[in-house]
Parts: structure tokens; C-alpha cells; sequence
């Protein structure tokens, strides 16, 4: 009988890790005061991770006399910790607003950004 080590199996964390094929961009937000010392606020980048990037579903809105689109999309990665929904995710020209961070516990599951973009 041969037995398989966790090291043999494709799986880290939970993840099948081929199937991470989006290089990601996380950033959070942080203020400076402009020349005027006005508060301005920018982003700043807190990590760069491997991530599968799923559309859960889409919208179609009427505002303000225009037609706008929303899409909530599902994000998954290997375990991350410090996330908030503050932040957001670039992929490309793509900005991903995080509305719920899934898993900020368990290293041994997957975490999950539940993102509008």
C-alpha cells in the first residue's frame, strides 16, 4: 500500500494551485494633505498574490440619465491575512472594489474577496 504525502497532492491551503493564473493587486487606502492641506486620498499597495478570478453575476442600472453595469465577481486566493473591505484589487486595467472579505481565520482554507467592480 503506498501512502501520499500532503507534499504529492496538487492542493495548498485548499487551493488546487494551478488554477491560481491572475497575478493581483492588492491596495488600501491612505490620505495626505495637498499643497492647499486639503486631505487627499490614494492608494497604496499592500500585497501581490496569485488569485482565480470568478463573475458571480451582473446588473444593468438606470443613474443620473445614464446606463451603468455592475459586476460582483469572486475572488480566491491562498490564505491572506489583514484584509478589509476598505481596500481593493487591480487586475490589468480592472478595479475590483472589495465589499466582504470570507476566511480571515483558518491559514489552512482559502481566503475569498467578495469584490464589485
Amino acid at each position: 500500500m503506498t501512502s501520499i504525502s500532503r507534499s504529492d497532492t496538487p492542493y495548498s491551503g485548499g487551493i488546487i494551485s494551478s488554477r491560481l493564473k491572475f497575478r493581483i493587486q492588492i491596495q488600501k487606502p491612505d490620505t495626505a494633505r495637498s499643497t492647499a492641506g486639503e486631505p487627499v486620498k490614494y492608494w497604496v499597495n499592500f500585497a501581490q498574490v496569485m488569485a482565480d478570478i470568478y463573475s458571480i453575476n451582473g446588473r444593468e442600472f438606470f443613474d443620473s440619465h445614464q446606463v451603468n453595469a455592475e459586476v460582483t465577481t469572486k475572488i480566491v486566493m491562498r490564505f491572506k491575512k489583514g484584509i478589509t473591505p476598505d481596500m481593493r484589487v487591480i487586475h490589468g486595467t480592472d478595479i475590483y472594489n472589495i465589499i466582504a472579505v470570507l476566511n480571515q481565520e483558518n491559514s489552512r482554507q482559502p481566503t475569498m474577496l467578495l469584490c464589485k467592480r
